[in-house]
């Protein structure tokens, strides 16, 4: 019961319907399986964070996935979190976003 009410209350506060479509194919593409397929849809895993009611419950979904995965000992700044929840892309080139660039390999 408490598990269907969680799954009721998150597809209530889907933020990201609220996106432009070109910055949902930009985050599907990031989560594409093989690098030219985009995936069908935002993973669950960044839903979570985009879906969290506070940026800091957004760290704390952020650093479970982190530790889930083995890469505890990441660090990153809360403005990171910010951007990465809201959807908040800023770009110096058409091609590299600006406030990703410590995501980004050369």
């Amino acid at each position: 019961m408490l598990q269907h009410s969680v799954d009721k209350e998150f597809e209530k506060k889907e933020k990201s319907v609220d996106w432009h479509p070109n910055l949902k194919q930009l985050v599907r593409f990031a989560a594409s399986l093989d690098g030219s397929i985009p995936a069908q849809t935002i993973p669950l895993s960044y839903r979570k964070i985009i879906n969290a009611s506070t940026v800091s419950q957004a760290d704390i979904e952020l650093l479970a996935q982190m530790r889930a995965s083995g890469l505890e000992d990441l660090e990153w700044d809360l403005l990171l979190v910010n951007s990465l929840r809201n959807g908040s892309f800023e770009y110096i080139k058409m091609d590299t976003p600006n406030n990703f660039s410590n995501l980004c390999s050369e």
